[in-house]
């Protein structure tokens, strides 16, 4: 297997170093591994194939208060969290994990979003997949640890791969999005025809 990691800032320089604040996340994308044998179990490549896992620099967050998080402000001097995405590649076979930040933010620069609340974007994870050779039509599935904006950014780019959701998930953003205001529908709202493989549980 190998690890890489994107080009977020010329080569990769902000994704090695967000890369050690976002290693919780790869525990999520290797269980995410193993939901796509399914997937993957009539037409996926050979159990030899090689496993790659790229890690894209999809933005960052700084705030000015993470109580949120479930942590008090004295308890921890981070302010700027890293937005990862994760590409698996298997093989032929291609999963996207996570979507970033909306694409319209991308080069952008710092903008507020709220007071105490300030993103920066500076290559789009379409940019950093086409410095690869992919395009998003040749990704054949994507996932979303879930709906949020700063997680389903560039989502309607891929709507033709086969979408793995939680069902839960997916009766709240896409049927009843109207009672959760921290949904934007307009960023994923493409998915909806999607192929899709829906999940229970773990």
């Amino acid at each position: 297997s190998e690890v890489a990691w994107g080009g977020g800032r010329g080569g990769g320089g902000r994704a090695n170093a967000g890369g050690r604040r976002a290693g919780r996340h790869i525990v999520s994308v290797v269980e995410m591994v193993a939901l796509t044998r399914t997937a993957w179990a009539t037409t996926g490549p050979e159990p030899t194939a090689q496993l790659k896992l790229y890690v894209f620099d999809c933005g960052s967050i700084e705030l000015d208060d993470i109580s949120d998080f479930g942590l008090s402000n004295e308890e921890t001097s981070v302010r700027e969290l890293f937005v990862p995405c994760y590409l698996i590649v298997h093989g032929s076979d291609r999963l996207l994990w996570d979507a970033g930040l909306p694409l319209n933010l991308a080069g952008a620069g710092e903008q507020e979003m709220q007071p105490g609340a300030r993103v920066n974007y500076e290559n789009s994870l379409i940019n950093q997949l086409a410095d690869l050779g992919i395009s998003p039509g040749e990704i054949e599935l994507v996932a979303f640890s879930h709906m949020h904006f700063d997680h389903v950014g560039a989502a309607n780019a891929f709507s033709s791969a086969t979408l793995l959701i939680q069902k839960t998930e997916y009766v709240a953003a896409f049927e009843n999005a109207e009672a959760y205001p921290i949904f934007q529908p307009a960023l994923y709202s493409e998915l909806a025809d999607n192929p899709r493989i829906t999940l229970t549980g773990d």
